[in-house]
This record gives C-alpha cells, sequence and structure tokens, in this order.
C-alpha cells in the first residue's frame, strides 16, 4: 500500500504510476477527485520494481512528475502547496 496526502489547494484529478523512466504509466482508481487542503488516500502500487514515477494531475490540468521514488522504502507521498518536490515518508 502507499499512501498520497494532498496538502495542496487543487484537487488531484488523476494519479498514474509507471515504472522509473518509462512512459507506460498505469492510472490508479482514485474513486473520486482527492480534495484540496488536507486529504488522503490509500492504493496498491501496480507490480513491478521499487523505483517509480507518479504522474498527478490535478483540478484545472496542470500535471506534476514525481520521478523515481522509492515504493519498497517510503510509504507514501505528501503533495504540498509550495514545493515541486515530494516529501516522501519513511516505511
Amino acid at each position: 500500500h502507499f499512501d498520497l496526502v494532498n496538502a495542496t489547494l487543487d484537487s488531484v484529478i488523476t494519479l498514474a504510476v509507471a515504472p522509473a523512466d518509462h512512459d507506460a504509466f498505469q492510472d490508479i482508481d482514485l474513486g473520486q477527485p482527492l480534495q484540496g487542503g488536507l486529504t488522503a488516500m490509500t492504493f496498491d502500487v501496480p507490480a513491478g520494481g521499487c523505483l517509480r514515477d507518479l504522474r498527478v494531475t490535478f483540478n484545472g490540468g496542470r500535471t506534476q512528475l514525481f520521478p523515481r521514488i522509492d515504493v519498497c522504502r517510503s510509504s507514501g507521498l505528501r503533495l504540498t502547496l509550495h514545493s515541486s518536490r515530494s516529501k516522501h515518508s519513511g516505511a
């Protein structure tokens, strides 16, 4: 399992995961948009290696890529308002 925390002002409308440095993104079913503010969800990472790229699309169309996240050593990703870098939660 992997946690995504949205601490931005915008809702996350899509989330996709790919093996690091590849463009084979698989969409993660959010069920509904992950509202901005301070909301969280947990999802299962598709089978594969530890290093993954995560692509997040926000309401309004802005897309942010978080490359080479070690999903074996991190338990989550926190999206922050003023930072293009993510904060990884340790396992």
